[in-house]
């Protein structure tokens, strides 16, 4: 015999995770279910931020309302979900209005959302899932969210360890991405609309790719559409090589979020999941769809933050480390700005025409030469004393809270 709490507890540890993904159509439901999908996300142009899907002018949800019904007929046992993210202004309010028509007449397992106020409204019709793109970081925060969201949708900012934390200090179903393309800079103006003749209010989608200058290959993908303007990553996230740690996270939904790439390589991605957080997975078939995935993939496959953060802690508490001990340590970068100057804080005088090499975890060999000083008023100078903030020429690769050092100590 258990307590009824630690019976609780095992029964979660125990819970295999939602396979969940987005669909569209019915062919997009149809092929994700084959592939072992047990959740859908059904995604509508309409309210859905960045769906990849070209929204046609005047459209309605009664496209949304036949999908349903469709997977509720042929999947009974799917759950399903509608995917509302948009950031809700006054001109989406017809919409919210049609979409609470809809759940009423036929009803799904929830409603996705980030915008706090539709979390709310929603919440008082159907259980809702909150799904923060950002914030929403702390076991506080996803504590009291929990008074309104049955479930909640993890940032990809937060490393594992601070998910778990969460997972033990709340008793609320949680779920992350663990494959797809990583957000990192909205805006509701739409910044590539005057590259065509169109209106910025048109419906019309603009999808382009972008490639760093400072670091070629890196290619990031921008899109824009009636919601507004979008980037994403160079590197899609992927979680397939840290399944130990994602099982350890006892999550309740695994979410792969491959919109507007290949059917193969999404298909792919949803089978890999699913054998993995078997109990019993076939170590074959993951091997094989781990290649298969990584040569269709369009982009990197990276962890991110999910693994990085404990990574860089790790790794700066050395320099850091280096940083107190060492006697050739002359400065700190505290601040870059690229193609133009670095600031260092002195622990050392330095002088004009002097070099230095840089000590960081991300560089592994790299000089900086002070060809020109400057102070913090901009001023040319020739010299720079202890505790004095001065400001060197940039250099490619070069990082924040770098060390400068007169030796090749590393």
């Amino acid at each position: 015999w258990l307590p009824p709490t630690c019976y609780d507890t095992i029964m979660i540890m125990l819970k295999k995770p939602d396979i969940i993904t987005y669909c569209a159509s019915q062919t997009e439901a149809d092929l994700a279910i084959n592939a072992g999908a047990d959740h859908l996300i059904l995604d509508h142009p309409s309210i859905s931020l960045y769906s990849f899907i070209p929204p046609t002018p005047s459209d309605t949800l009664d496209s949304l309302h036949t999908l349903i019904t469709y997977c509720k007929k042929t999947y009974p046992h799917i759950t399903l979900s509608i995917n509302c993210d948009i950031l809700a202004h006054q001109h989406h309010l017809p919409l919210m209005n049609q979409l609470s028509a809809l759940i009423q007449s036929n009803p799904v397992n929830f409603v996705r959302v980030q915008d706090v106020g539709l979390l709310y409204h929603f919440s008082k019709q159907c259980p809702t899932i909150y799904h923060a793109q950002m914030g929403n970081s702390s076991y506080l925060s996803v504590a009291e969210i929990s008074n309104h969201a049955a479930r909640q949708t993890l940032s990809m900012d937060l490393p594992h360890t601070d998910i778990s934390l969460i997972q033990t200090k709340t008793n609320t179903p949680l779920e992350i991405v663990v494959h797809g393309h990583c957000l990192i800079q909205y805006s509701q103006r739409r910044f590539l609309s005057s590259l065509t003749n169109d209106s910025p209010n048109h419906s019309k989608q603009i999808h382009l790719l972008a490639e760093d200058e400072d670091y070629p290959g890196r290619r990031f993908t921008f899109l824009d559409n009636p919601h507004g303007h979008f980037m994403f990553a160079y590197f899609d996230r992927s979680l397939l090589n840290d399944t130990d740690e994602l099982k350890d996270c006892n999550l309740s939904g695994w979410i792969i979020d491959t919109r507007g790439q290949d059917k193969q390589y999404w298909q792919s991605c949803i089978t890999a999941y699913q054998n993995l957080c078997d109990p019993n997975p076939n170590l074959e078939l993951a091997e094989k769809l781990f290649a298969t995935i990584k040569d269709i993939a369009p982009r990197p496959l990276k962890p991110g933050f999910f693994r990085m953060n404990q990574t860089d802690k790790r790794r700066f508490k050395k320099v850091a480390h280096q940083a107190q001990d060492s006697q050739h340590v002359i400065g700190q970068v505290l601040d870059v700005v690229a193609k133009k100057r670095i600031t260092i804080l002195l622990k050392q005088t330095i002088k004009l025409g002097e070099r230095f090499e840089v000590l960081h975890p991300k560089v592994e060999s790299l000089t900086v030469e002070a060809s020109m000083l400057w102070d913090v008023d901009n001023k040319v100078v020739k010299s720079a004393g202890v505790g004095e903030l001065v400001q060197l020429p940039w250099v490619k690769g070069i990082q924040q809270h770098s060390l400068l050092l007169r030796t090749s100590e590393k």
